[in-house]
């Protein structure tokens, strides 16, 4: 028996593993193996010249940019979310506010609030459409203003905003004229844009078209708009880590090239990189089509079995998963019996991530489901999520403790706070993927008495969450 079958199955931590075969290969070439002095001593801290050059080429191309990018403005360290965390604490102070339009992917509240102490204060965004909207949890300017109108009537320092784009956990693409928009706003009112682009070769659909910020021929504030990728999502190498900057801005650039220090990309990992994205031929004729066909088979697999389950997902053309609306399930309809949904999806040994809890969400009902997982793992999960669906349908979902119903929650009244505690812990106990394959999530409860009871308390008691 494959040992899937008595651990937990992780459709919650957004990595592509579709992908290994194809990858392994490419980093069993000689040229990209190969071993030179210079990869074992000490080398410019935000990246060798040769890497960072070939970087600006290859996303001078893959963003279509309006022009040229110079490797000089192109930075790299351990990872997107340091990335993250290295631009944040460049532009801002401990208690500045960021701007998020949510739900958006949690590990952005600890990347900008662990070490920087930046704030991230929601844009919220519903599943019910307003006037001139064309779909739910839509994101408009003037959501964006409202919002900032708000907090800086309320005495609030906003330092920028944070976009993810494609859109993490909507999949959505921001049209260029949204991107104006809010490239104007921002630029009236003297604020960063930190564009986040790291899905930004991870979209299936071949008709939908990616705009860059760095495509936009008239950047309003060039000064202020900084955009970060990597190689984790669109090269399914979270494990190598590299995230990469790109920003004009020389003091954050004297920030960055201070701080990542801290941050370092080994030599060897560095070359290996420089090699990957300077063979175009296998890039665009091996592995993106191959891997947007395994993604459109997995993707439409999730769907389909979904869809037997009467379970309505949102219709977009990137990213590793799909945001799926479970609320016909949850009777009553609270933020509190989101997480029993939840609970009991953990007790039968599947992971998907809650969207008030993980992502701020502003109602409950909906949960984030990866899709790009081994195909055994992929049925095997479905298997489950469909048994326990089929207990709530039977029996209903179990109340929480003591009986008391909380008010169903609004995108007014949403908590604000990460969950560090809760950040903590999956990050220790849920993306070990050994931890995954080998834990029987029965046999956890009884040994790790405490650590459950953590986990409960800070689902229940926290305030937000702190997942690429």
């Amino acid at each position: 028996m494959s040992r899937i079958f008595q651990g937990v199955v992780d459709f919650g931590v957004s990595e592509n593993k579709l992908m290994f075969d194809v990858v392994e290969k490419k980093l069993a070439e000689p040229k990209i193996q190969k071993l030179e002095p210079h990869m074992l001593y000490y080398d410019e801290m935000p990246g060798n010249m040769r890497f960072r050059k070939a970087l600006a080429a290859f996303l001078t191309e893959r963003l279509n940019a309006a022009k040229p990018l110079d490797p000089k403005y192109t930075k790299v360290c351990n990872g997107a979310g340091p990335m993250m965390e290295l631009v944040a604490t460049s532009i801002g102070d401990p208690g500045d506010c960021l701007l998020m339009p949510m739900p958006c992917y949690g590990g952005v509240f600890w990347d900008v609030g662990g070490r920087a102490q930046i704030q991230t204060l929601p844009v919220h965004l519903s599943s019910k459409m307003e006037e001139g909207e064309t779909k739910p949890f839509q994101l408009t300017a003037k959501k964006i203003e409202d919002t900032y109108n708000e907090a800086t009537a309320e005495g609030k320092k906003i330092v920028g905003i944070l976009l993810i784009n494609p859109h993490n956990p909507l999949g959505d693409i921001y049209s260029p004229e949204l991107l104006m928009d809010i490239l104007n706003f921002c630029h009236r009112h003297s604020l960063h844009v930190i564009m986040d682009e790291i899905y930004m070769m991870s979209i299936f659909d071949g008709e939908a078209k990616f705009t860059s910020v760095l495509s936009l021929p008239n950047i309003p504030d060039p000064q202020r708009t900084h955009m970060v990728w990597g190689f984790a999502k669109d090269f399914c190498m979270s494990g190598m880590r590299c995230g990469v900057l790109y920003s004009e801005n020389e003091a954050v650039n004297k920030a960055v090239e201070a701080l990542v220090y801290f941050n370092m990309i080994p030599g060897p990992i560095q070359h290996m990189l420089t090699e990957i994205v300077l063979d175009k031929e296998w890039v665009d004729n091996v592995f993106i089509p191959t891997k947007y066909s395994r993604m459109r088979e997995a993707r439409s697999y999730m769907c389909d079995k979904l869809a037997a389950l009467d379970i309505p997902v949102r219709k977009s053309p990137s990213g590793l998963y799909i945001w799926a609306d479970f609320r016909k399930y949850i009777q009553p309809l609270t933020q509190e019996n989101e997480l029993v949904l939840f609970e009991k999806f953990m007790d039968a040994g599947v992971y998907l991530t809650p969207g008030m809890a993980a992502f701020r969400c502003g109602e409950p009902g909906f949960f984030r489901l990866v899709y790009t997982v081994y195909r055994d793992h992929l049925e095997v999960g479905m298997e489950r999520i469909a048994a326990v669906l089929k207990d709530c349908a039977e029996n209903g979902l179990t109340k929480p403790p003591g009986g008391a119903q909380a008010e169903v929650p609004t995108t007014a009244n949403v908590k604000e706070e990460s969950l560090e505690d809760l950040l903590g812990l999956l990050k220790g106990r849920i993306s070990s993927s050994g931890w995954l394959e080998e834990t029987r999530s029965q046999n956890w409860a009884t040994q790790n008495p405490e650590a459950l009871e953590q986990f409960k308390q800070a689902m229940k008691s926290q305030e937000g969450f702190g997942d690429t």
